[in-house]
C-alpha cells in the first residue's frame, strides 16, 4: 500500500527484522497499574486515617478503628465523576535498568462509569503510529520517552495528553509503573488463585538470560506466585490458542480479578504488615496524577466490581479492526485505516459496550474452588482419616493429604482454619459434620458468623507447624468423638 506517511516514518524506527522480546518487556500488566494504585490509597488512607482520629480524641486510635472510619468516610468525587464517566490511562514501563526504560510496552485507556459500576478497557497497541507534536509520525509507546526529554518527572501526563488527543477523550488521571516490582508485589500478597480454563505450553517464553524457556500450564484451578503469575499474563506464543491478544486479555482480566478478590479480602485489609510489605515493593515504582482521596475513591470501585460489568477491546488489525498494519523495510506498525481516526474514536467513546469478539470471564463459567484441607488421625482407629477424607471428597472438598498426628489421644476433633474467614460457610458445615471445635485467627472469627472458636491467635503462623503446606486451608485432627460420626 503506498501511503504518504512511510517516508516519514522510515527515517524514525531501528529496523530489525527479527526483533527478540526483552525479558523485561512486561507489556499490557494492566491489573498491576490498577491495583497497585487502590493498594497505595488502602494503606494511605488507613494512615491518615488514624492520625486524624488521633489529633480528635487525643489518644491513639486502634486499627480496626481506623480502619472502619476509613471505609465509611468521604463523599467527595472524581473528575468526571458527575458526567458518569472517569477515564484513566494506565501505562507500563520496563524502568531504570531495562531496555528502552522509557518506552511503554503497555497502553490501557481505562474508563469507569459511576452509575453503573461498569469498566470498560482499550488496549492500544505500542506499534501503533501517531502524530506527536513536534516529532512527527511516531510509535504511541514513544510518547512518554519525548513527554519525558520535555519535561524529567512528567513523561506520563505528556503521553495521556498526547494519547487523549488521538483517541478523542479526555484523561481524567494517568497511572504509570514500571514492571520490576511486580513479582515482589504478588509474593508478598501471598500470591493469587486463578483458575485456568486451557491448557498450554509456551516454548519460547523469554528466559532471564535473554534466550528463552518452555513454560506449560495444566487445567484447574493454580495457586500462582509472582513468577508464575507473571508467566501466565505474559506468554505469547501459547498452545491451544493461548497465542493470541485476546487470550492473552482474557489471562490478563483473570489476573486483574485474582489481585482483586486477595487485595480486598479479610487476610489482607486487616493485616496491617502485609498492606506495608505490599506498598513498599511498589512505592518507587509510580506516577501518577491522583490523589491519596482520589486513590480510595477509585478503591471503593474496585472493591465491589464484577466480572459481568468488565468490557475490554484490544485494537488489533484484525478485519473489523480500524487498523491496518503494514512492514517499514522490516519494522512492524499499525496505521489507521484512510488517516482516520474516527474508527479508534468510536471504540474509544463506546467503550462500556460488549465487545463480540472478547468473550468476558464470568463466575458462572468457573467451577468452584475446591477447599483443600489436610486430615490428621488422632485416635488410635486405625483408617479413620482415610474414611474420612472420602467421605469429604464426596462433598466437594478437596483432601491435599492424609497422616497420622504425632498425639493419637485426641478426644475431641478441631479443625485449625488458616484461611481468615475466607470459606465461613464450608467451616461451619464441617464443624456441624465432625462436632469439631474450631481453632482460628482473630481476622477469622471476625468473618464468621455464629462461631465461638475454642483459639483464637493473631496470626494463622501461630497454628500450622513445620508439617502444614501454605496451601493447605484447614487442617482437621480427629479426635475421638468424631470416630462414630465417620464409621457410621
Amino acid at each position: 500500500m503506498d501511503d504518504p506517511r512511510i517516508n516519514l516514518l522510515k527515517d524514525h524506527f531501528e529496523l530489525n527484522p527479527n526483533p527478540k522480546p526483552s525479558p523485561w518487556a512486561l507489556g499490557r500488566y494492566f491489573f498491576l497499574t490498577v491495583f497497585v494504585g487502590v493498594l497505595i490509597g488502602v494503606g494511605f488512607s488507613f494512615a491518615m486515617t488514624k492520625t486524624h482520629l488521633a489529633a480528635e480524641t487525643g489518644k491513639s486510635v486502634g486499627f480496626l478503628r481506623s480502619f472502619a472510619s476509613f471505609v465509611t468516610s468521604g463523599d467527595r468525587t472524581l473528575t468526571g465523576e458527575e458526567q458518569d464517566r472517569v477515564n484513566v490511562m494506565l501505562l507500563g514501563i520496563g524502568g531504570a535498568g531495562h531496555d528502552g526504560p522509557d518506552l511503554s510496552d503497555t497502553i490501557i485507556f481505562t474508563s469507569l462509569k459511576p452509575s453503573t459500576g461498569t469498566v470498560g478497557m482499550m488496549s492500544i497497541p505500542r506499534d501503533l503510529a501517531i502524530p506527536i507534536p513536534g516529532y512527527g509520525w511516531r510509535k504511541i509507546n514513544h510518547a512518554n520517552y519525548f513527554g519525558e526529554l520535555e519535561d524529567p518527572g512528567h513523561g506520563a501526563r505528556y503521553a495521556s495528553g498526547v494519547i487523549g488527543d488521538v483517541i478523542g477523550q479526555e484523561i481524567n488521571y494517568f497511572v504509570r509503573i514500571d514492571f520490576t516490582g511486580f513479582e515482589k508485589f504478588l509474593n508478598a500478597l501471598g500470591g493469587v488463585d486463578v483458575y485456568v480454563e486451557n491448557a498450554f505450553l509456551d516454548p519460547t517464553y523469554p528466559s532471564d538470560d535473554h534466550l528463552t524457556q518452555t513454560i506449560q500450564f495444566a487445567q484447574g484451578w493454580q495457586h500462582m506466585d509472582g513468577k508464575r503469575a507473571l508467566q501466565y499474563a505474559r506468554s505469547r506464543h501459547g498452545t491451544n490458542g493461548e497465542g493470541s491478544d485476546f487470550a492473552r486479555s482474557r489471562r490478563q482480566q483473570k489476573i486483574l480479578l485474582a489481585v482483586k478478590d486477595k487485595l480486598f479480602s479479610a487476610n489482607t485489609i486487616f493485616n496491617p504488615k502485609r498492606i506495608s510489605d505490599l506498598i513498599g515493593t511498589v512505592k518507587e515504582s509510580i506516577e501518577t496524577n491522583l490523589s491519596t482521596w482520589e486513590i480510595l475513591r477509585l478503591a471503593t470501585f474496585a472493591r465491589d466490581l464484577d466480572p459481568n460489568n468488565i468490557t475490554h477491546y484490544v485494537l488489533d488489525s484484525g478485519a473489523d479492526s480500524p487498523l491496518y498494519e503494514t512492514n517499514l523495510n522490516g519494522a512492524y506498525v499499525l496505521l489507521p485505516d484512510n488517516d482516520d481516526w474516527s474508527g479508534v474514536r468510536a471504540i474509544a467513546a463506546n467503550v462500556f459496550e460488549d465487545n463480540p469478539a472478547f468473550a468476558p470471564v464470568t463466575p458462572d463459567s468457573i467451577p468452584q474452588q475446591l477447599v483443600r484441607i489436610r486430615i490428621e488421625n488422632g485416635t488410635d482407629i486405625s483408617g479413620l482419616a482415610f474414611r474420612t477424607s472420602q467421605l469429604l471428597e464426596g462433598q466437594g472438598f478437596e483432601v491435599a493429604s492424609v497422616a497420622n498426628s504425632n498425639n493419637r489421644d485426641w478426644d475431641h476433633t478441631v479443625i485449625y482454619d488458616f484461611t481468615e474467614g475466607q470459606y465461613p460457610d464450608a467451616l461451619k458445615e464441617l464443624q456441624e459434620y465432625l462436632k469439631a471445635d474450631v481453632a482460628t485467627t482473630v481476622t477469622g472469627w471476625l468473618f464468621t458468623d455464629d462461631l465461638t472458636p475454642r483459639t483464637i491467635t493473631l496470626k494463622d503462623e501461630g497454628l500450622r507447624d513445620g508439617s502444614v503446606a501454605p496451601s493447605v486451608d484447614f487442617l482437621i485432627v480427629l479426635g475421638q468423638n468424631s470416630a462414630n460420626l465417620v464409621q457410621r
